[in-house]
């Protein structure tokens, strides 16, 4: 596949290219630092207008800002995945023996049953 050629626009982070059918068409690439601080970037093409890329492009970065990364850069994971995270921001809200009582649930029904 061929990679497309983005060109700037005068809008940080959105980018335009023609595509198969010689139609204008917008883009984003939002470059940003996750909570490892390691660099990450999401991109997404195929909006129509500049606006429709800019609208997208804000929830992306509000998304990030709130502490989001991981659900950002993880659009594809698996249930097991997910009960992680979840499980690492809730623990925090937990007292006395139910995180282990969760982590018990997730490791021996939810895990082996819906995980993969």
């Amino acid at each position: 596949m061929v990679r497309k050629k983005l060109n700037s626009t005068k809008k940080e982070n959105i980018y335009w290219y023609y595509d198969s059918n010689k139609k204008k068409k917008y883009a984003y690439r939002y470059k940003f630092y996750d909570h490892t601080l390691v660099r990450r970037e999401k991109t997404k093409q195929n909006f129509n207008t500049s606006i429709e890329a800019e609208k997208a492009l804000t929830a992306l970065k509000t998304t990030v800002l709130n502490g989001g990364e991981k659900i950002i850069f993880n659009e594809n994971m698996t249930i097991a995945q997910w009960v992680d995270i979840y499980f690492d921001r809730k623990k925090s809200k937990w007292k006395g023996i139910s995180p282990k009582t969760y982590r018990n649930v997730i490791e021996i029904y939810i895990k082996p049953y819906i995980g993969r």
